[in-house]
């Protein structure tokens, strides 16, 4: 399968990651002056290390799309091409000869995947978007930061992360639809759309007729969850049943907090109201020893907070076999299949 991406930043790049390290031939095409995500940090070799990753098995041409002959050299690049991805806004595409019309015409049977921030209709449609603008609007934020002073953004790119798995997944059904039909298909995905889609069963809880009641729904207000410190870092711990905290309570020692009405209360609400109660206390304990006394007396659960180099080396980590140290560290698709998906053999990016 070949595949044209024209698309900077994460959400395209990332779908057409995904299809690389499925089997596809992916063409990207960048401008002269580079995506603008190689200068951003942190570096390695003088390229943005998010950009390496994104872009690792693709092919790349530069091709200026403002002058003829770069535009006649991703025509030749669409011709035969099964899917065309792209990440460019479409009023702008329209002034660059590569609208949607346009690319069917070069290329009949490709399947169109556009990538936009707002979505292809609307008001918003020619409108600019970052991960901080979609995150804002589509109520990403409400849960993090303080109860009554202004929201915190999501550290990670959620919305950005979701838009690029999302477009994958629409190339494939639309790959499949083709194989079946013989009809090539337009797929619309955006970022504003995928953050919503995320967050579906948040949005139809909190739209009921019902009062707003239950764990998930005092989220806003709960104090941040940084979970237990033991001697080897922090952890989080959970239990089903009340009874089992007090239980661990008297298997740690710490009988004096079971009348505590800071800890009956937190035992039915949110147990990390008093974590730093027993902080003291645990931080005698190894994780080892704590994941025999919850997990294997008590049958409760217990895992560790990890950094990325704790990550790493964590022995399930280890097995799920993803992770490559021979040049570097390289993280391969989660998949577990004796299938080529796309085409035979996958190539080495």
């Amino acid at each position: 399968m070949r595949i044209v991406e024209f698309a900077q930043g994460i959400p395209g790049p990332l779908a057409g990651m995904v299809l690389a390290q499925l089997g596809a031939d992916v063409l990207r095409v960048e401008p002269p002056g580079g995506d603008w995500l190689r200068a951003v940090p942190p570096m390695r070799d003088g390229e943005g290390a998010v950009h390496r990753v994104l872009n690792a098995g693709k092919r790349t041409i530069v091709a200026d799309l403002t002058d003829e002959r770069g535009r006649a050299a991703v025509r030749d690049a669409i011709a035969g091409a099964d899917a065309v991805l792209v990440g460019i806004r479409e009023h702008k595409l329209e002034r660059l000869g590569l609208s949607r019309e346009q690319l069917r015409a070069l290329a009949p049977d490709a399947l169109y995947c556009h990538v936009s921030g707002w979505g292809a209709a609307g008001p918003d449609r020619d409108a600019a978007a970052t991960e901080l603008t979609v995150q804002a609007v589509a109520g990403m934020h409400r849960y993090l930061g303080r109860d009554g002073e202004a929201p915190v953004r999501l550290g990670f790119d959620l919305a950005s992360t979701a838009t690029g798995l999302a477009a994958a997944q629409g190339v494939l059904a639309g790959l499949v639809c083709r194989r079946r039909t013989g009809e090539s298909q337009r797929i619309d995905v955006s970022m504003l759309a995928s953050a919503i889609a995320i967050n579906q069963w948040s949005t139809v809880a909190e739209s009921g007729s019902d009062a707003p009641t239950g764990r998930q729904l005092q989220g806003q207000d709960w104090m941040r969850d940084h979970g237990f410190v033991s001697r080897d870092g922090p952890c989080l711990i959970g239990f089903r049943q009340e009874g089992l905290w007090r239980r661990f309570m008297i298997a740690i020692g710490r009988v004096d907090l079971l009348d505590d009405p800071v800890f009956r209360h937190a035992v039915k609400t949110h147990p990390p109201l008093f974590a730093h109660r027993v902080e003291s206390t645990l931080r005698a304990w190894s994780i080892e020893s704590l994941t025999r006394l919850v997990r294997d007396e008590l049958g409760g659960t217990l895992v560790p907070v990890l950094d990325l180099a704790r990550l790493l080396d964590h022995e399930q980590v280890r097995h799920l076999g993803i992770v490559d140290r021979r040049n570097g560290i390289r993280v391969a698709l989660p998949l577990d299949t004796d299938a080529d998906l796309l085409a035979p053999g996958v190539r080495d990016g």
